[in-house]
């Protein structure tokens, strides 16, 4: 029978925890807010386990769905989780003080497609009575007809980006921990070379002081006092240079030429160091640059609704990338060729010949190139000759692969289009 939730059976303003719902709604709250990395989640750190790899998900979600009617540890680690992920939806359902205002705040997330975080807000709220219940249940459970009836390819879709989206969130954990211990690396290296021409500095400015310091005006006893017995800079006793005015000035001459050297090697050694420490500057800021952009990336993937990232279908598309980093381009053909496209790669001057860079336009349908890593000679050559030949070119702001993603979305390339346009050219 189902249950009816009055205000006697939970404390006020007190919301209900997944057991405590009516077993009837379990299996479209598992199947609507979770998805199915986050099942698959869940279902590793519970144990699951299927012999067939095929029936993985369908096992894990009868799993979730089958100890949510008591407390237990997977309901708790469930109800945890659908409290942390729609944190934001239960913070916008709090504001109702009634089951008529957690009907229309419903509606209008029903329209707008905001389906999950609004489905789990509404039904643990403490004020919804079993009348609302009904109504949101029966408007997911129609919508779930819908969809699997007429967007079969959508939820596949979904699916691979699930699972893509839960692969790079990995990748950008090593990422993150190896860049972490990079960077500690290159602070501690520039923090001993800092150290080095500290002391380097030092060792010039004492070096200075000695050459050209004025000779003392203290008579042979005093001089032989303060210096242990006479032995001066030169390491020979001073009444001795006295009495040999001229091998003395000689030797004070080589002592300083001496002197001389040493400033220009510790000179020569402050540079060098100094030229390393901005290298390795340089290497720092580019980690951490990288960093950010990879943080970006997936914290934009992450906070859009799956119904708005770009499907970005190049549709068999040559794409002419001008510049960027050596070691990205691989990486950046992988990715074309996901979207069903292909890239192609000038340096933009720096071993490739701009010479070449017609050649590379004219069998490119399109340029793309990062403002912050190419020349401008290749890129004015560039615009020029996209212009001349009519092909969309299109700046991004960073060598990254999320400005890479951003620029390839703005271009609009249509598979109806290119049918017309193959139509057009078969025409006698």
């Amino acid at each position: 029978m189902e249950k009816n939730f009055t205000s006697a059976t939970f404390p006020a303003r007190r919301r209900r925890d997944i057991w405590e719902l009516s077993t009837h709604h379990h299996c479209s709250i598992v199947g609507t807010c979770l998805t199915i990395g986050e099942a698959r989640a869940i279902g590793k750190r519970v144990g699951a386990r299927c012999p067939n790899p095929d029936d993985l998900d369908s096992t894990i979600h009868s799993i979730l769905v089958r100890e949510s009617s008591t407390k237990n540890t997977v309901s708790v680690l469930l109800n945890k989780t659908l409290n942390k992920k729609y944190e934001s939806s239960i913070r916008i359902f709090k504001r109702c003080k009634s089951a008529e205002e957690i009907k229309n705040l419903w509606r209008e997330s029903f329209d707008f497609g905001n389906i999950p975080g609004p489905y789990w807000a509404a039904l643990s709220h403490p004020d919804i009575d079993y009348e609302v219940t009904i109504k949101i249940y029966s408007d997911v459970h129609m919508l779930s007809h819908l969809v699997g009836s007429s967007n079969r390819a959508d939820i596949a879709r979904l699916s691979e980006l699930e699972l893509e989206l839960a692969d790079a969130l990995e990748k950008n954990g090593s990422l993150i921990s190896r860049n972490q211990k990079k960077l500690k690396q290159l602070r501690d290296e520039i923090n001993c070379n800092q150290e080095k021409i500290c002391n380097l500095e030092r060792e010039n400015s004492n070096l200075k002081v000695r050459l050209f310091s004025d000779p003392p005006s203290q008579s042979v006893e005093e001089i032989n006092k303060e210096f242990s017995q006479g032995v001066l800079l030169s390491g020979e006793n001073y009444p001795a240079l006295l009495s040999e005015p001229v091998q003395s000035e000689s030797k004070i001459v080589r002592h300083n030429l001496r002197l001389v050297d040493e400033i220009e090697k510790a000179n020569g050694e402050k540079r060098e160091l100094r030229s390393k420490f901005e290298a390795a500057q340089d290497e720092l800021d580019g980690v951490q640059a990288e960093l950010e952009s990879a943080n970006s990336f997936i914290q934009t993937f992450i906070s859009k609704n799956n119904s708005d990232v770009p499907k970005c279908n190049l549709y068999g598309k040559c794409i002419l990338y001008i510049g960027g980093r050596e070691g990205n381009i691989c990486r950046m053909c992988d990715l074309v060729n996901k979207m069903n496209g292909r890239l192609i790669h000038h340096d933009g001057g720096k071993e490739d010949s701009l010479t070449k860079l017609k050649g590379a336009i004219s069998s490119a349908d399109a340029v793309i190139f990062p403002v912050d890593c190419v020349s401008h000679s290749s890129a004015l050559e560039a615009k020029k000759l996209c212009k001349k030949m009519v092909k969309p070119y299109m700046p991004i702001r960073s060598s990254s692969l999320s400005s890479l993603v951003t620029g390839l979305a703005e271009f609009k390339f249509d598979d109806n289009n290119r049918n017309d346009k193959e139509k057009e050219s078969n025409k006698p």
